[in-house]
This record gives C-alpha cells, structure tokens and sequence, in this order.
C-alpha cells in the first residue's frame, strides 16, 4: 500500500509540475521571450534571479508596442504642423420611425399586481 500511494503522489506532483511549466512557457512567449528561459526557473537560486531579471526587464513585446505607436502618431500627424488632426466628427443617429424617441411625459408604472 506504501508503494502505491508514492506512485500515485509522484504522478500528481508530475501533473502539477508539467501544467506551471505550461503556463511559465505560455507567459514567458507572450512577453516576446524564448520559452527556452522556463528551465532556468528549474534550478535552484538561478529562478529567483530570473524571475527579478523578467520583472524588471523591458520586456520585447512592450519594446514593440511602444515602436508601433511611435510610428502611428508620426504617420498621423501633420507634418508641418507637428500634431494630430481633429477626430472625425459623425452625425447623429438615425432612428426607424417606431423606435425614435418620444416627445412627452413618460408612461407611469402600473401598480403591482394589475
């Protein structure tokens, strides 16, 4: 019974370790890292560092968001202006004739029960 309870908690702690390495993959590619770096979180003292290093990296992904949106307000601006034009302006909406607003006081509620 010994041996069966020890194989059965080694394959939980297994099944537990490979889904945060899942996850450790999954966040370390979306922060425009290589998923290779999830194994340094597997040796001792060297995760802690990572784990700091990744915390306060400038990370690629936001490197490339800020790249992108530098190149988006210089594409939009005026060039000799040096700002951006007024946002389009829309007309109002236009309502079918049985869903416009009505004009007059509004309906008053029934009473409960009626």
């Amino acid at each position: 019974m010994g041996a069966r309870l020890i194989t059965m908690l080694v394959l939980i702690y297994a099944g537990f370790s490979a889904l945060g390495i899942a996850a450790g993959v999954s966040v370390v590619r979306k922060a425009g890292y290589s998923p290779w770096w999830v194994i340094t979180g597997l040796i001792p003292l060297v995760n802690v560092v990572m784990a700091f290093t990744f915390a306060f990296a400038d990370w690629p992904v936001l490197q490339e968001n800020r790249r992108a949106t530098r190149r988006a307000t210089t594409e939009k601006s005026h060039p000799s202006l040096g700002y951006l034009p007024a946002a389009p302006q829309f007309a109002p909406p236009q309502f079918a004739p049985e869903f416009a607003p009505q004009a007059g006081p509004p309906p008053q509620p029934r009473p409960y029960g009626t």
